[in-house]
């Protein structure tokens, strides 16, 4: 009869592993005996044969050495960088700052225009102003003498002849020459023959200028001669006189005052402004270039038509017109627009404006960048040419240095 061996085994209660606590040998206990080959003595000898060495009680593992060695190649790395980079940075933050004077590009800008300004004529007015101012020019005079004539009465019945250079003199010793020879005809009684003719007087100067009757003298014992009165002698002398440019610098001045005094003649409605038209200058000088004069005076008058114009729409037209011709998106107007007035019929006006390149932040970060590194001469040589730029002023350097260290200095409106 089979009989199943599962069946007759009695069940296995797995239970858990138990270990035996080892049991300690004492110090004195005798080592096994060579003969003995029980498994205790064997187990003790193949013991006894392992090689041992103490125990070192400082003993760390590879891994926490390696782990140590890594840690400190990565703190000394560490410094390097930080060393490196707190350089640097001082170096940055301890750079000077170069400032780069820029004057930005200007565009003067003339354009004529006709505009829709309402007028009307109004009437002419004359208005007068006087001017006087010293003279400035010089004169000379050179000295001349005296001339007069003489009168030669022949009381003898023969006729007598004086030559010509003959001298006399007067009473009060001024000498004075025949200029010609003389012939005087007998006494025809009642009447003593009678010759006139002309004489200088010999000295060149005012002495010479002697009154009627100075010479009244006998000669060949029955020819009488008297003078005349002798005059036109002068001395040498230098005076002021009126110049050319007195009378000029007069008139323009008087020109000027009378143009701008003009607009204040004419009667006008409230906020109408004139335009004088078809003017008139009258100029009148109280001496002539050479006359001697200590001042001249000049006599002016002035009448003009005229036009009025509404000033108020002019000033608000003309501006909208002139932005018309912006030359580009970064130009900016600079100042006002001048008006100029060429015609009235149209209205004709030239404006006068100034536009300025308009340099941005981001212009100047560009620019920067651009120029950091370069020479002053290089930078300059950049910048004029970008066309940003009119004129360029910087601090004396080598170098500049990056774009963080490079200010610039906009001249606006300049």
């Amino acid at each position: 009869m089979h009989v199943d061996e599962k069946e007759s085994r009695p069940p296995v209660t797995l239970t858990e592993p138990m270990s035996e606590p080892l049991i300690a040998l004492s110090p004195d206990a005798p080592l096994p005996a060579e003969g003995d080959d029980s498994p205790d003595a064997i187990f003790f000898r193949a013991v006894a044969e392992i090689p041992t060495q103490p125990l070192n009680r400082h003993f760390t593992p590879q891994f926490e050495l390696d782990r140590k060695l890594r840690r400190e190649c990565a703190f000394a790395l560490f410094l390097v960088v930080f060393s490196l980079l707190a350089t640097a940075i001082l170096n940055v933050i301890n750079q000077p700052v170069v400032t780069v004077t820029l004057l930005p590009l200007h565009k003067l800008t003339q354009m004529t225009a006709t505009l829709p300004i309402q007028t009307r004529t109004v009437a002419p007015a004359t208005i007068m102003r006087t001017l006087t101012a010293p003279t400035t020019g010089k004169g000379h005079q050179d000295a001349r003498q005296a001339s007069g004539s003489l009168t030669f009465y022949n009381g003898l019945f023969t006729s007598q002849s004086i030559p010509i250079g003959t001298v006399f003199t007067g009473a009060d010793g001024v000498k004075v020459a025949t200029d010609t020879a003389a012939t005087i005809p007998p006494n025809n009684p009642p009447m003593d023959g009678q010759a006139t003719i002309s004489a200088h007087a010999i000295n060149i100067g005012a002495a010479g200028n002697i009154q009627a009757g100075d010479i009244d003298t006998t000669i060949s014992n029955g020819v009488l001669v008297k003078n005349s009165q002798f005059s036109g002698g002068r001395n040498a002398r230098d005076y002021k006189a009126a110049a050319k440019r007195d009378i000029d610098t007069l008139t323009s001045t008087l020109q000027q005052q009378l143009t701008k005094d003009m607009p204040q003649a004419f009667v006008l409605l409230s906020g109408e402004a004139i335009y004088p038209t078809h003017c008139i200058l009258n100029v009148t000088p109280s001496h002539q270039p050479g006359d001697e004069a200590q001042t001249v005076t000049i006599n002016a008058s002035q009448t003009c038509a005229g036009v009025a114009y509404n000033e108020a729409m002019l000033e608000r037209i003309a501006p909208r017109v002139f932005n018309a011709s912006r030359p580009g998106s970064q130009f900016e107007r600079v100042g006002s627009v001048q008006t100029t007035i060429v015609h009235v019929t149209p209205f004709t006006v030239r404006l006068t404006g100034l536009w300025e390149y308009a340099i941005t932040p981001d212009d100047e970060q560009y620019l920067a960048e651009q120029i950091q590194g370069d020479t002053p001469q290089q930078a300059r040589a950049y910048l004029l040419k970008t066309g940003e730029v009119a004129q360029v002023t910087m601090a004396k350097t080598q170098s500049l240095p990056d774009y963080y260290h490079i200010k610039f200095l906009i001249l606006i409106g300049v």
